[in-house]
């Protein structure tokens, strides 16, 4: 995933230069103590989509200010849907809710409330 899509959806702000050339390492909003550090490779071997619910590492959830436009920015990018967009909220109160795969195949949820 392209460092521009990576800090456009995770809102996370890089604590330090990256220790590899395709690393994102980045505190979480609002929280000093942990980090995120995401890596991309030159080279890859091919995997197969993961079910959302195989043992491991499921997917990343995202809180995004304006979903529609986040959709277009990772599909820009070589991602897709996984879905149509819902609302788990009401509609005084919406929560917006959509799966994507980024360009990897790793599963994203993106809410917006």
């Amino acid at each position: 995933m392209q460092a521009a899509l990576r800090r456009s959806i995770s809102r996370c702000s890089a604590f330090r230069p990256a220790a590899h050339p395709h690393a994102f390492p980045g505190t979480l909003p609002d929280d000093a103590g942990p980090f995120l550090e995401i890596l991309e490779y030159d080279t890859t071997e091919d995997a197969s989509h993961r079910a959302p619910n195989a043992q491991g590492f499921g997917h990343l959830a995202f809180e995004v200010s304006d979903i529609h436009s986040t959709i277009a920015d990772i599909i820009a990018h070589g991602g897709s849907r996984q879905g149509e967009v819902v609302n788990f909220g009401t509609d005084t109160a919406p929560l917006l809710i959509i799966y994507m795969r980024d360009p990897e195949g790793n599963i994203l949820e993106l809410e917006q409330p």
